[in-house]
């Protein structure tokens, strides 16, 4: 059975924490928090004011892309201080790295089956909360978990993984900059849409996936450009529908080729997915899709506020533009050879979520130059 989660939503909710503590008679709580970040933004003062009469324990150490090794020193913390709760504040690794933690702490010795899939979650949890401090990945809405193993990328599902709580608390985003801002929106965007077309996708998935794009598309530039507490607000719960969207749905080729460009360039994974996204419009196009299909693209089209293929194109990347990300692969400084090692890494379960069949001629395609 599915669980529910429970949603805290609004400017300094996070108030709501030592209620959430006291209603699981927790005692002892690991804090998954960035770096600096959990300072910058303001998290650590409410915590620290919150939380003073509990043991917390806090664990930082994990990169961007967390890898096991880092998940794996996270659960043993965990186990070595008998914690009971687990607090993630920060954008979608940390909320990812407290969510395998979870799993590790639990499966003792499986740790690495676990996250290859070789074996599945069966023991129970520990409570998690989740609080996101970027408008982007939607992690805090999803029941997967991304750890890297050997340099090879494992995406963990279960439906155990689903936090059980969730506080969004846009104060938190207030100090993001206006890159950062661009990448993740454009992140959560590029999930709502590809949400929306996705092989996995079900009315309800697309209710969510509306819900996204529509608040999305209306605040985002101000978001960037002028940095609002409405538009802040409505950026951290599109985001947070996104996340309920590709929890059902999941993502679809611009995902799948994203991972790669951002090792390859060191830029933001909302960045890489939103410099081929436009271009599959096109190729959509291009390979005369079926009548069902079309269908919902038009539907699509009709939420963006586009016509067809090429004004949605046009739109997508001029909002890029606006929004101060390049908007060319090329202008990132690789060489005309980096198209296949993009190629050769997909990830061929979100190829397969496409809403169209996708050939390496295809995927050359939304990757020449005179498209980007």
């Amino acid at each position: 059975m599915k669980r529910t989660q429970i949603e805290f939503i609004g400017r300094s909710e996070i108030n709501a924490i030592p209620v959430i503590l006291k209603e699981n008679a927790s005692k002892r709580v690991l804090l998954v928090t960035g770096d600096q970040s959990y300072q910058a933004c303001g998290a650590e003062d409410d915590i620290n004011r919150l939380l003073c009469n509990y043991n917390l324990i806090r664990f930082k150490d994990f990169s961007p892309n967390p890898k096991f090794d880092e998940a794996l020193k996270g659960a043993k913390l965990f186990k070595e201080n008998g914690c009971d709760f687990i607090i993630a504040i920060g954008g979608g690794s940390a909320i990812d790295v407290a969510k395998t933690i979870n799993a590790f702490q639990a499966h003792e010795g499986q740790e690495k089956d676990l996250a290859i899939g070789k074996v599945k979650i069966v023991n129970s949890l520990a409570p998690v909360c989740c609080i996101p401090t970027t408008a982007g990945t939607g992690s805090e809405a999803t029941h997967f978990a991304v750890t890297y193993v050997d340099g090879d990328k494992y995406s963990l599902a279960s439906d155990a993984l689903l936090p059980n709580y969730v506080i969004l608390d846009p104060r938190y985003t207030d100090t993001l900059s206006s890159y950062i801002t661009a990448c993740t929106g454009f992140d959560a965007l590029s999930q709502a849409i590809e949400s929306y077309w996705a092989v996995g996708a079900t009315k309800h998935s697309r209710e969510f996936a509306e819900k996204a794009i529509t608040l999305l598309i209306h605040d985002i530039e101000t978001a960037v450009n002028d940095n609002t507490k409405i538009a802040r607000d409505n950026m951290l719960l599109g985001a947070n529908y996104a996340g309920k969207a590709i929890n059902i749905s999941k993502t679809t080729a611009p995902h799948a080729l994203s991972y790669t460009i951002t090792s390859l360039t060191d830029i933001p994974h909302g960045h890489a997915v939103a410099l081929t996204l436009g271009n599959f419009f096109i190729l959509h196009k291009e390979k005369r899709v079926p009548q069902d299909i079309q269908v919902k693209f038009e539907a699509l089209f009709s939420i963006l506020n586009v016509t067809s293929p090429e004004s949605a194109h046009t739109w997508w990347y001029s909002l890029m533009a606006r929004c101060g990300l390049k908007t060319k692969l090329y202008s990132l400084g690789l060489s005309d050879d980096f198209k296949m090692s993009i190629i050769n890494s997909v990830n061929i379960e979100r190829l397969s979520n496409h809403p169209i069949d996708l050939t390496e001629e295809d995927l050359v395609t939304v990757l020449k130059p005179e498209l980007l």
